[in-house]
């Protein structure tokens, strides 16, 4: 929005900046669908497809530069996995997924196949007792709605702000991710 900075200028983390945003184009739902390959990305290896201390490399690297195999960093990742994160990667934004309807339906594939055969059901526990390790899989399923939460909550509110009990349930779905992939 022009309101948030200086006509043309680029807002955003740069780690999970899409290629068009990079290179300064108008940003579409294309643009997140390749943000949520840099988070899944991140989950499945541990680390980010691109790594620098210098915006401006990291934002050559989104523009220009192949994201690299999950495999590289975990051998033993299933290939539908590194597959989807790979589309979701992708430089053209034509070749990515068409929406995250088609992630969703995808990575249901991939946990079928993989994964625990309840794909709408999971049970958080209490922190005050150890969990049991969660599947990757898992993890990697709540990413997902977790991100689709978000983006929703901010479709569903443009302009004026997520209300506070709906941006801290994205919150807290996020830390729910983030200690499930622990």
């Amino acid at each position: 929005e022009g309101r948030l900075g200086p006509a043309g200028a680029i807002l955003g983390t740069p780690e999970y900046f899409a290629p068009e945003r990079a290179r300064g184009e108008d940003a579409g739902p294309e643009a997140d669908l390749y943000s949520l390959g840099i988070v899944l990305f991140e989950m499945l290896t541990g680390r980010l497809p691109f790594e620098s201390d210098d915006p401006s490399h990291l934002a050559e690297c989104h523009r220009s530069v192949p994201a690299p195999d999950p495999r590289v960093f975990r051998p033993e990742l299933d290939p539908d996995a590194a597959a989807v994160t790979l589309r979701l990667l992708e430089k053209d934004p034509r070749r990515r997924y068409g929406d995250a309807h088609h992630v969703r339906e995808e990575c249901r594939a991939v946990l079928s196949r993989i994964g625990p055969a309840e794909a709408d059901i999971a049970c958080v526990t209490s922190s005050a007792r150890a969990a049991p390790r969660a599947p990757l899989a898992e993890a990697l399923r709540w990413a997902v709605a977790a991100s689709l939460f978000g983006r929703m909550a901010a479709v569903a509110y443009p302009g004026t702000g997520v209300p506070a009990p709906v941006r801290d349930g994205v919150a807290t779905a996020w830390l729910l991710v983030a200690e499930l992939a622990r």
